[in-house]
């Protein structure tokens, strides 16, 4: 039992509570997505959330077709692709030393990055009737299509080569990405389905922050089937964390036992010592304080203790094993250096020593 097994339970014990909350936010999403209904786009829609109270299904799936509401953004590299989403991302290419690698390594670094939306609904085949899809960069699970990639390396001279040798580092070159979110995608939203003063239907997050708004080409078969996933592995996680935190408790415990065991061990050598104690204190008042150790007697076979020089060495010192000092004189070393007088090694243990 030690300040590390404190420190690792209080550990396990933080990455237990986030995993279990990630656990039961996936569960949650996955309970919502499978409970949400199915809605498909047209004037039936509108029909039916027209003759609700609230005019609004507070979590529910649609899917359409891709649709700008307004002038919808060209590309610039790719000729008559229109989309609702542009990205455009400049990325620089370069070569570092490592000083702990010991060895050149290649870095990307973004040097600029800009993102461009126009309104955009999700429309039915025939294109007549659609859903407004509001704040579609706040929902999960989009992704833009790459139209464009391209790696423009650098034209290095002998001294840029040399001096980017020197400083450890050298650019290589520039990369061009171009991301889009054409018109006519197929899309699945996931989030509070609404319908406006205006008569229109609108798709927005939904008012639960514990509940995700999604908006992404998977079918709804296939987000079900993410978030079962992440559901698993994040239930997994949390009994391992849970069954590692609970040896680590073991071990505390075991710690503790072991502490509590050795101090029992403690009181009754203890005891012993100070029945050694009574019984050479009889022994002095039989035969007198006069004549008291007797080189003539028994007693000058009885080395004296290197403590007090008076009375005969009667306990083992633990771990180191010398036989050194008397009763009197261990106790009062237990309690202040905890030392050996002999070879300094700490005491562990007191043992009364029978000498014959």
């Amino acid at each position: 039992m030690s300040l590390c097994d404190y420190i690792c339970l209080g550990v396990d014990t933080c990455f237990i509570a986030v995993a279990y909350s990630l656990y039961r936010y996936n569960r949650r999403n996955l309970e919502a997505v499978k409970n949400a209904p199915v809605f498909e786009i047209g004037q039936a829609l509108k029909s039916e959330l027209g003759e609700k109270a609230t005019n609004c299904v507070p979590y529910a799936v649609v899917r359409g077709y891709v649709k700008a509401l307004n002038v919808p953004i060209t590309s610039k590299n790719v000729p008559h692709l229109t989309g609702v989403i542009h990205e455009t991302i400049l990325r620089e290419h370069q070569m570092r030393w490592s000083w702990a690698a010991r060895w050149w390594t290649d870095v990307t670094k973004d040097v600029a990055r800009s993102t461009d939306s126009v309104p955009f609904a999700l429309m039915e085949p025939y294109g007549v009737v659609g859903v407004r899809v509001v704040d579609p960069l706040q929902a999960s699970g989009l992704k833009l299509q790459t139209i464009h990639d391209v790696f423009k390396p650098n034209a290095t001279s002998a001294w840029e080569a040399l001096t980017g040798f020197f400083l450890g580092e050298r650019s290589k070159g520039f990369q061009e990405i171009e991301r889009m979110l054409p018109e006519g995608t197929f899309l699945t939203g996931v989030g509070a389905l609404i319908l406006g003063a205006d008569r229109q239907l609108q798709l927005k997050p939904p008012k639960d922050s514990g509940i995700t708004y999604f908006v992404s080409q998977m079918s709804e078969e296939a987000i079900t089937k993410h978030l079962e996933k992440d559901t698993r592995f994040f239930k997994v996680l949390t009994l391992i964390l849970g069954a590692l935190g609970c040896v680590i408790v073991a071990k505390i415990l075991f710690g503790y036992y072991r502490r509590y065991k050795q101090s029992l061990e403690t009181r009754e050598e203890l005891g012993r010592l100070r029945d050694v104690q009574l019984e050479r204190l009889r022994s002095r008042r039989s035969v007198g304080d006069s004549e008291w150790p007797n080189v003539d007697g028994e007693t000058a076979q009885l080395q004296p203790c290197v403590v007090c020089y008076t009375n005969p060495r009667e306990v083992v010192i633990l771990e180191c094993g010398h036989i050194c000092c008397c009763v009197d004189c261990s106790l009062a070393l237990n309690s202040n250096s905890r030392a050996c007088p002999v070879c300094r090694s700490p005491i562990v243990r007191l043992v009364p020593a029978y000498m014959s």
